[in-house]
């Protein structure tokens, strides 16, 4: 029987948690780590200096927003307003291996065939990822760039104050979100 009085049973027990915590704990963390890796918020593949490099504008302060129901996370780049026109960037992005899309049952490229079915006029743009539909400028319903590119579903608005420099530095910063989604799969 064990020396309540020395210490002796006090410093096993100590050591056996101790040894328990040390083993499970590397296998926790690396379920975490992949659960999280897994979820790719939107402010993870845009930054707020190619943001400006390419509005040639100070962003003023970048929002985040956590994830909705189906894992559509926003990352939101205020830039200096133009009289009464704000002006900003912003980036919607889910992906087929969020848990909460999953979850429902559903795939960024049913997400985004879902959403695109609503947009009335919007237009297709060539060379950014698998599609792209341009659905217009402004503070309009489905207004932006709409991205598919594989398992990566992402809308990105720019309100610039003039339609075609929208769409362009859209198409600059699609590519942008792409390579670095890429990059970190």
């Amino acid at each position: 029987m064990a020396d309540f009085k020395s210490g002796a049973f006090l410093e096993c027990t100590m050591t056996s948690v101790l040894t328990i915590v040390l083993g499970v704990l590397p296998c926790l963390l690396a379920a975490c780590t992949s659960a999280l890796a897994a979820e790719t918020h939107a402010c993870d593949v845009l930054g707020k200096a190619r943001v400006a490099e390419v509005t040639g504008l100070q962003v003023e302060e970048v929002e985040t927003q956590a994830p909705n129901p189906l894992g559509q996370s926003i990352c939101f780049f205020s830039l200096p307003d133009q009289g009464l026109k704000p002006r900003f960037v912003q980036l919607q992005l889910t992906d087929s291996e969020n848990p909460a899309l999953k979850s429902k049952q559903m795939t960024a490229e049913g997400l985004y065939s879902n959403n695109m079915s609503f947009l009335e006029g919007a237009r297709a743009v060539a060379g950014i990822g698998d599609k792209a539909l341009w659905g217009g400028s402004g503070l309009t319903l489905g207004a932006g760039l709409h991205v598919l590119h594989g398992d990566l579903y992402f809308s990105i608005m720019v309100a610039s104050g003039n339609p075609q420099t929208s769409l362009e530095q859209a198409s600059i910063l699609a590519k942008t979100v792409i390579k670095n989604f890429d990059s970190r799969h």
